[in-house]
């Protein structure tokens, strides 16, 4: 942390752990993992550098996955109180998403519904963009279009990799005729339906507020209804 402030950087923590995170496909969260997650809230709240807490990230990233969404708000009402019976500076806790077209709204409306003691503080959408130039800039100031690397900073990079350009590059050429391609299969491809049902996840803490999900089977998470 002492690199962040001398840098004049913040941290934006993911709390969750490649072991003990939400499950989208089978969504748990237990005593174990709110334990480690207390730890780890308590251990960084004294930084003054720390900006925000991440309660989850992607979690919910498509439309089959949405009963998850209830587990993390259940993380971030706990991690709210823990940090508000604890005292010191008030630390925003908050949830990334990705932008999946068909989910990202109603992501975005069901993490800011209902009881304020389960809402994200804010919420953040993580977006990749491919970029065909390759460059090394690493940190940079961008003002007006000009794009000047920062120098003095550079051993930081590593440190903020994932917000750069997608590293994959289209192999596709866009100026090759339909025509020139030789089919190499007539079967017609079709998507699997989407499940008639889903299940219902646990409330994070009823009742809170109605929220649509999608429309072959209507989740009210908050209610714990469906229609």
């Amino acid at each position: 942390m002492i690199v962040f402030a001398d840098n004049g950087l913040y941290l934006l923590l993911d709390v969750p752990t490649p072991n003990k995170s939400i499950n989208r496909k089978s969504p748990l969260y237990d005593v174990e993992m709110y334990n480690s997650y207390k730890a780890t809230v308590a251990a960084f709240a004294k930084y003054p550098r720390l900006l925000a807490f991440v309660a989850g990230n992607e979690v919910t990233n498509d439309k089959t996955a949405t009963p998850a969404s209830p587990f993390v708000r259940s993380i971030i009402r706990d991690m709210k109180t823990f940090l508000a019976k604890n005292g010191g500076r008030a630390i925003p806790v908050v949830y990334a998403s990705n932008d999946d077209q068909f989910i990202r709204d109603d992501i975005k409306d069901y993490f800011v519904c209902g009881d304020e003691d389960s809402q994200a503080d804010f919420f953040g959408v993580n977006l990749y963009e491919w970029s065909k130039e390759n460059n090394e800039y690493g940190l940079v100031m961008i003002c007006n279009a000009v794009t000047k690397p920062i120098a003095s900073k550079n051993t930081l990079a590593p440190l903020v990799k994932r917000l750069g350009m997608r590293d994959s590059v289209p192999t596709r050429n866009p100026l090759v005729a339909l025509s020139s391609r030789e089919p190499t299969s007539t079967r017609s491809l079709k998507l699997p339906p989407p499940p008639s049902t889903l299940p219902l996840p646990p409330l994070p803490r009823p009742p809170a507020c109605g929220q649509k999900w999608w429309s072959r089977q209507v989740c009210d998470p908050c209610r714990g209804q469906a229609s």
